[in-house]
């Protein structure tokens, strides 16, 4: 995965989600996007989700996160919390 490696520049189906306008019910898929483009991190205290189904592809998202910034523990501790 390019995105992981960082070694590879994102391809064009990549760079096209991106940018998209997100104002339909899959919105909240650009916000994620863009969670992984600008490697936004979970802030303790803020809900960046609305249903269980955000929160799991939010936790999914950040463990994304910590695996390219090599920290092994940051998905289980996120994926283990009972909030």
């Amino acid at each position: 995965m390019a995105w992981l490696s960082d070694r590879d520049p994102p391809d064009a189906l990549t760079r096209s989600l991106f940018t998209m306008d997100w104002y339909d019910e899959d919105e909240y898929l650009g916000y994620l996007a863009r969670v992984l483009k600008d490697n936004k991190r979970m802030e303790k205290g803020r809900i960046d989700y609305e249903s269980p189904a955000e929160k799991s592809w939010r936790l999914f998202m950040e463990g994304l996160i910590a695996e390219k910034a090599k920290e092994p523990a940051g998905p289980g501790k996120c994926l283990n919390s009972p909030s």
